[in-house]
């Protein structure tokens, strides 16, 4: 088996806009939440491309991003490529999947196989932060989650990806002359995948954690809505919308919201869609991680419906890896009764004995 084929078979086994200026993938803004490990990189070199528009009525043009072309290498340590035989490709959507992603990348068969030019798997990505180059003529550096998935390969599992190391790729503003006029700019960059842990994570804090004697049956990725209300005085949390999934971009496999529990009060509520199932919890311990995101809860579950499903089995559930979520921070403009969505996601981990 020729070396490339060796390694291509082991290897397949809301946006926030920032002024940091470091391209190294540890900068926080590029880190997806815990729970994700990295699971792939590869070198892309292509273009990134570009239309001149007219942006005012004096006739001044600049130019707009309209996505980027590019062939994927294995990436070694030091940034060579291990083989002049791609791996795969990156491109972007005409039109966005369901959830809003465009930004697309395939692998394909080993070169030495018959059906090398097939995708064995492609994931469509949105846009979660961006972190500028400290060389205004690289490209900045992005951090996507996955919005679909399409195959069974190695990208199938893929939860985020980051573009770091960036080469290029930037259009130089007095070219733009012309309505419509096109360009192609050349650019490197590696591509990091990420995918989400299926065990307890490692960096869950003390106080939130399970009790002895109860183990971890299954975890879903909750992509949705932190819901608040003003009261006159403060914003309140009344409900959350979420939908949960297996991992970031694929089908929905339950929801989470509040039902009113006996004592009036919202009570948290995940129901599973297959089998029919639903758990309602109480919070017992929360943590916060971040300033800038909601805590992690721990949760006692309640009450529990359908004894064909999941819910029969949950005695706790976990609530980790959340982004977002967090209320305004004032309430000068609000009126009573005011709502608030307030994006989020986390990781949400069902326990049993």
């Amino acid at each position: 088996m020729a070396p490339f084929a060796m390694l291509w078979s082991s290897l397949l086994g809301f946006i926030f806009t920032l002024t940091a200026t470091s391209q190294d993938p540890a900068s926080s803004a590029l880190i997806p939440p815990d729970g994700n490990t990295p699971s792939l990189s590869f070198v892309g070199r292509g273009v990134q491309i570009y239309e001149c528009s007219a942006q005012s009525a004096n006739g001044s043009y600049s130019y707009q991003s309209q996505g980027a072309e590019a062939e994927l290498f294995v990436y070694i340590s030091d940034g060579k490529l291990q083989s002049h035989e791609r791996c795969g490709r990156h491109y972007f959507l005409t039109h966005p999947d369901g959830e809003g992603g465009k930004p697309t990348f395939a692998l394909l068969a080993s070169p030495s196989a018959d059906n090398s030019s097939i995708p064995t798997s492609t994931a469509t990505f949105k846009l979660i932060a961006i972190v500028a180059a400290a060389n205004p003529k690289n490209i900045p550096s992005l951090l996507l989650r996955a919005t679909s998935h399409s195959g069974n390969g190695a990208l199938s599992m893929v939860s985020y990806v980051q573009r770091v190391n960036t080469v290029g790729g930037v259009a130089t503003p007095s070219q733009c002359k012309q309505q419509g006029a096109m360009l192609r700019v050349p650019y490197r960059a590696q591509y990091r995948f990420w995918s989400q842990a299926q065990v307890p994570l490692a960096s869950i804090p003390a106080s939130i954690m399970v009790p002895k004697g109860h183990t971890l049956l299954t975890s879903f990725f909750g992509l949705g809505f932190q819901i608040y209300r003003y009261d006159g005085s403060k914003w309140t949390l009344s409900n959350v919308s979420a939908t949960l999934s297996s991992l970031p971009g694929t089908p929905a496999m339950g929801k989470h919201y509040f039902l009113k529990g006996p004592n009036g009060q919202p009570q948290p509520t995940w129901e599973f869609l297959s089998p029919r199932g639903l758990v309602s919890a109480k919070l017992i311990q929360k943590a916060s991680k971040t300033p800038n995101d909601i805590p992690w809860f721990l949760l006692l579950v309640t009450n529990s419906i359908g004894k064909q499903s999941l819910a029969s089995m949950v005695t706790y559930v976990q609530r980790s890896s959340t982004v977002g979520g967090m209320a305004p921070t004032s309430g000068t403009a609000a009126k009573l009764g005011d709502i608030f969505q307030s994006p989020y996601s986390a990781i949400y981990s069902f326990y049993g004995t």
